[in-house]
């Protein structure tokens, strides 16, 4: 019987482990750290670069913004298809919650008025960022959630086994905005699959020069979302409660 790939730590694609990933990444140009955003994707490279270009270090390939989409959807494609070969999440997430570990399901989104045309447009990916007291000392998970993906049209959102305890919404990333709280929080019990539901933030304009007004509220899980979880892990999803976060302060906040 062959024996499934680690593919999957934590439930997250790890890069460098599955020669599904190896084959695809090295026909690929490198071109950093590519980031979805708000309709444009950025690097971690110097900021000198035109938006929407990527140039290699100490080389001459400059690609356009339309190349870079490609390039990232190629590259999270991969992932997804060697992380297929791990195992199973059902399994991992009944056996975790067997051993007195806890799974949450999380959702996430974050929207702005666009500056070109005004229409109210939703980031495609979203981190977020929990974090937990343990002895003293703030523990962090990030998770991670995809509305819809840019080659299969499928959502995705990260579930792995995290300790039982008190959880709270540190901040949320679209991209290379980060979006700093504390926005929520939520308790986990040992053994349980909890739907904390979605953490939805609305940007706008703020009252003062250069900052911005964040509506936050707390909504349903995504019907793309719970597709995935249903067909991922069917037989957690089945034990599943929901018990939805709490906002934590006042439900519009100012940010610099």
């Amino acid at each position: 019987m062959a024996h499934p790939r680690p593919c999957c730590k934590q439930g997250l694609p790890q890069p460098g482990i599955c020669p599904a990933f190896v084959e695809r990444a090295r026909l690929l140009p490198e071109v950093g750290d590519i980031k979805p955003g708000f309709g444009v994707f950025s690097t971690d490279r110097a900021p000198t670069q035109s938006l929407g270009s990527i140039r290699q270090d100490g080389g001459t390939l400059v690609m356009s913004r339309s190349i870079a989409i490609i390039v990232w959807a190629l590259v999270l494609s991969a992932i997804l298809h060697g992380c297929a070969h791990g195992p199973p999440l059902d399994e991992k997430s009944m056996n975790a919650m067997n051993d007195g570990q806890g799974i949450v399901l999380i959702d996430a989104t974050i929207s702005a008025n666009s500056l070109i045309t005004g229409s109210r447009r939703e980031c495609g990916s979203v981190g977020i960022e929990l974090g937990s007291n343990v002895d003293g000392k703030v523990r962090t998970e990030r998770f991670d959630v995809i509305g819809e993906g840019l080659i299969t049209g499928k959502a995705f959102v990260s579930l792995r086994p995290i300790a039982s305890g008190e959880y709270t919404v540190l901040a949320v990333e679209c991209g290379r905005s980060r979006f700093n709280g504390p926005h929520a929080k939520f308790q986990i019990r040992a053994g349980e699959f909890v739907n904390v539901g979605g953490l939805k933030l609305e940007n706008q304009a703020g009252d003062r020069l250069l900052s911005i007004k964040v509506r936050r509220s707390v909504v349903e899980v995504r019907p793309q979302i719970l597709a995935y979880v249903r067909e991922s892990a069917p037989q957690a999803m089945a034990k599943m409660v929901n018990r939805p976060m709490t906002i934590v302060g006042p439900p519009e906040i100012q940010m610099h």
